[in-house]
């Protein structure tokens, strides 16, 4: 199975070039993030003519993800389901439950979590598409907002990854987890992205 993540900037923007990479690629599954549309406007019909199905949570401007999944073409052989390997299961054009947001009462005005449950080879996984708040300058509200989203993330999957199925989270953190992972670290040090309270909530 193949999967990918791509934070296309407004899917609208990218549609020139989402929709060759997908008829040349054939991704299983693609994690989009910041679609910036609102779920009535987003392309379902392009994406359904070279053969993906969209699950979406969207809005307007900012924000917003997806996942893309390849529907079976005629020729696609069986999968097989490796719990019960008599019951062949090819990937369903789309999953069997859907997630958005983290449904804990909290703020879901920005849309930035989808979740659905797909078959494979090894039984059920769960993929996620993730876009995590920018937070901007530190101090600020939004890095606030920031620090608090990634709390309720943390919370959202210690009760989601005690049970069921394993879950793949894919997307856009916002984190460079490591030194390495910037290009100078001294000028980044305590900056946004890379503050150690940023860190410490992705660890």
């Amino acid at each position: 199975m193949k999967i990918a993540t791509w934070n296309v900037n407004s899917i609208r923007a990218r549609l020139d070039r989402l929709i060759p990479w997908l008829s040349s690629r054939r991704p299983d599954i693609v994690c989009l993030q910041e679609t910036k549309v609102a779920d009535a406007e987003f392309p379902v019909s392009e994406l359904r003519e070279v053969g993906y199905h969209a699950v979406i949570f969207g809005q307007r401007t900012y924000n917003g993800v997806a996942i893309l999944t390849r529907e079976p073409a005629p020729q696609d052989p069986p999968a097989e389901v490796s719990s019960v390997p008599s019951t062949p299961r090819t990937l369903a054009p789309g999953p069997s439950d859907v997630i958005r947001g983290f449904g804990d009462g909290g703020d879901e005005a920005q849309c930035r979590f989808i979740m659905g449950t797909y078959p494979t080879t090894i039984g059920p996984v769960r993929v996620a598409s993730v876009y995590v708040p920018n937070g901007s300058e530190v101090g600020t509200a939004k890095f606030v907002y920031k620090l608090e989203w990634l709390r309720r993330w943390e919370t959202w999957l210690q009760t989601q990854v005690a049970s069921g199925p394993p879950v793949l989270l894919c997307g856009d953190f916002n984190i460079a987890p490591e030194d390495r992972d910037v290009c100078d670290p001294v000028a980044w040090a305590g900056r946004v992205h890379c503050h150690p309270d940023e860190r410490a909530a992705l660890a």
